[in-house]
């Protein structure tokens, strides 16, 4: 008995008029969101966002920082 090769089926991808659409209306969600982030934000008195971006890389290099420590001591 002999088995009968079986092709994989090749799907094809979405074709570009498609895709072109969907990354610019991705593009401006996410400027807007931005843009109404910093104009709430300077409305308000809060900090920019980068500033927060900023102090958060900050806390969150710090806390590794601590574990690499701990880390050490442990081994």
């Amino acid at each position: 008995m002999r088995l009968k090769r079986v092709e994989p089926e090749i799907k094809k991808s979405s074709p570009w008029w498609w895709r072109v659409p969907v990354i610019l209306v991705c593009g401006a969600v996410i400027f807007t969101i931005i843009v109404f982030g910093k104009v709430v934000s300077a409305a308000s008195g809060m900090p920019e966002f980068g500033e927060i971006l900023a102090n958060n890389l900050n806390a969150l290099k710090a806390f590794w920082e601590n574990n690499l420590e701990i880390l050490r001591l442990i081994w």
